[in-house]
């Protein structure tokens, strides 16, 4: 019976894996397609949504398409080598998943807090993406090379850090990727988005006052930084709805161990977490009337 409920499982996760895997490599794909083909490249923030959909695509072929092979039969889990791989590229993609969040938000806060001063440049923003990506592999090497490491977790079919080790040189690592990459990222966004929402309330009340004959062409582009601002807070969101029962599930295991926790209980969290790379595309769609003009043309043609 336990065999039996074993290979279940691993058929199950293989064709969740399968599933994420096929359809964020779809939608992020025709989602770099129509930006490109498009020209919607023209706002700095969209080059940040451009380049977080790459990493969403690395998500889909090197770390869920691993996820489907070594769960695909019992005897193909995970190598000690495979695990470092594995441990490694997904944390890497994770790392600098939260950067792209954090920026966007940052890019929105600063469009709307300074909307009269001039926009980053396009060579400012492709510099500030190239740090997001060096950023996130900086961050995720150390458990190669001795602070702290990557280690199998449940059925030996997917690696991610040793959240469970009670070792001082792990368990200060956990501390400082949980402080970086999650308390500090939503403090930061929950600041950003108090602040953007006092200030547009302020602007709108004030406009004539603030920028005489400008007023109406300035409300004009507050009310299109605001609804930028609004997608990046529905991404955000999004992220943390898909990543926090695994970071809740993986600092229980910093705290207690793995020990009391069911196998499914403890694969579920990161499965969830994993589809955070499909949601940017549909929320874009969805929030956007730009981009699904965009995507209509593209398909006609």
């Amino acid at each position: 019976m336990a065999d039996a409920s074993g290979n279940t499982t691993s058929v199950v996760v293989t064709r969740v894996y399968s599933a994420y895997s096929a359809i964020t490599l779809v939608l992020n794909t025709l989602l770099i397609l129509v930006f490109y083909k498009k020209s919607l490249l023209r706002r700095s923030y969209r080059f940040y949504i451009f380049s977080l959909a790459l990493v969403d695509i690395l998500m889909a072929v090197l770390v869920d398409s691993i996820g489907a092979y070594a769960n695909s039969s019992p005897g193909r889990a995970l190598s000690s080598r495979g695990c470092q791989y594995y441990g490694a590229v997904a944390s890497f993609v994770g790392f600098t998943s939260v950067h792209h969040l954090t920026a966007i938000y940052a890019d929105r806060w600063y469009s709307i807090r300074f909307v009269m001063r001039r926009k980053p440049s396009k060579r400012v923003t492709l510099r500030v993406i190239l740090a997001l990506w060096i950023s996130g592999l900086i961050w995720a090497i150390p458990p190669l090379v001795g602070w702290s490491s990557y280690a199998h977790q449940g059925s030996f079919s997917h690696c991610s850090v040793k959240w469970f080790s009670v070792d001082p040189k792990d368990y200060s690592y956990t501390v400082v990727i949980f402080t970086k990459f999650y308390f500090f990222p939503i403090a930061f966004m929950t600041f950003s988005y108090v602040h953007v929402f006092v200030i547009t309330r302020r602007m709108a009340k004030n406009a004539t006052q603030l920028w005489g004959e400008k007023a109406a062409a300035t409300a004009k582009s507050i009310k299109s930084e605001s609804k930028a601002a609004e997608i990046a807070l529905v991404m955000v969101l999004s992220f943390l709805i898909a990543w926090t029962p695994y970071a809740v599930v993986s600092f229980y295991y910093s705290l207690r161990g793995p020990t009391g926790v069911p196998l499914m209980a403890a694969m579920l969290p990161s499965l969830f977490a994993k589809a955070s790379s499909l949601f940017n595309p549909i929320i874009y769609f969805a929030m956007s009337r730009e981009f699904r003009n965009s995507c209509r043309d593209f398909a006609r043609r």
